[in-house]
């Protein structure tokens, strides 16, 4: 079991694990002060219930089957595997979206998430790892008086769309905290990440992975129970509960792995003049920093799909990745 510290850099990292370099700071490596408080408080309860009983609708029936990659890219990933420091991962993200016929926002986002990770990929233990459990999800009823019961749903319904979205995964949420892989909890405001001070300050996610393996081992999302001007959200506003919905599916993304994909760089996996032609056409995904969908996407699907085919372990050199 992994040992959660904190490093000098603020993130969250297993006791024997590098400390993350610049590149690391993002909304799933947290600084400090904001994971010493969402540490705290999401995994301080040993039990608690609250988030409804368990959804027969989500990881209901049998898992489906493992994701699988081309013949070709099994054999990239296979040698990427064998010579890590030799890749760029950049450069492996892009042959894997030609590979797998990927978008080239697709590509992008696994690029962003190997950088991310150090050149690793960090994940779920799944199917294809002899692991058919289902990611466990704890939902905490939110607690406001407006409409705090739509809120709740539209929280719970972010864990739907990403176990319909997520290949040879399930995620369910079950009644009690004790036994979560994922606790969801709420917060009366979320604090701007000092990396990202102008994003919506409306949630925050943090995972503890083990160091010698690279799975994922447990996860906390928070979530703000007021708007950027201080309002207490209305869960009997449509638009708020679709907002809410929007940032809890974007948490869990991050969750499972996936890192954000800056603004207006959705091709950074193509190059010269189609490149660019391909961003100006891809649609909102998710996952961008912006939260620009509301939504799982057939972009994030996608990215997601490889992702959980690929090996766990360091395949690239983060180095020179923008």
């Amino acid at each position: 079991m992994a040992t959660p510290s904190l490093d000098n850099a603020g993130g969250v990292h297993p006791a024997s694990q590098r400390a993350p370099s610049a590149r690391d700071r993002h909304p799933v490596v947290m600084r400090r002060a904001a994971t010493a408080a969402l540490l705290s408080t999401a995994l301080g309860c040993a039990s608690a219930r609250g988030g409804g009983p368990d959804d027969g609708r989500v990881g209901a029936g049998a898992v489906p089957p493992a994701a699988e990659l081309t013949a070709s890219a099994q054999q990239r990933a296979a040698a990427a595997a064998a010579a890590p420091e030799q890749v760029q991962c950049e450069a492996l993200a892009h042959a894997m979206a030609t590979d797998e016929r990927l978008s080239p926002a697709a590509g992008a986002l696994l690029a962003r998430s190997l950088v991310l990770h150090g050149g690793a990929v960090v994940r779920w233990r799944g199917p294809r790892d002899g692991v058919p459990r289902p990611i466990r999800v704890w939902v905490q009823a939110a607690p406001l008086a407006a409409g705090g019961e739509a809120l709740t749903g539209a929280a719970r319904d972010a864990v739907t769309d990403w176990d319909a979205a997520a290949a040879g995964l399930r995620l369910r949420v079950v009644s009690d905290s004790a036994g979560a892989d994922v606790v969801v909890r709420w917060v009366h405001h979320v604090p701007p990440h000092p990396e990202t001070p102008s994003a919506r300050p409306d949630g925050r996610s943090g995972v503890v992975r083990n160091a010698a393996s690279g799975t994922v081992e447990h996860a906390v999302v928070i979530l703000g129970m007021v708007d950027a001007d201080g309002a207490p959200h209305d869960g009997r506003d449509a638009r708020t509960v679709r907002a809410v919905h929007a940032v809890a599916v974007h948490e869990i993304g991050h969750v499972l792995g996936l890192a954000h994909l800056p603004p207006g760089r959705p091709a950074s996996a193509g190059r010269g003049d189609a490149g660019r032609d391909a961003a100006a056409r891809v649609a909102p995904i998710i996952m961008s920093a912006d939260i620009a969908a509301d939504e799982v996407t057939a972009t994030d699907r996608a990215a997601l799909r490889v992702w959980y085919a690929l090996p766990l372990g360091r395949l690239c050199d983060p180095a020179g990745t923008p």
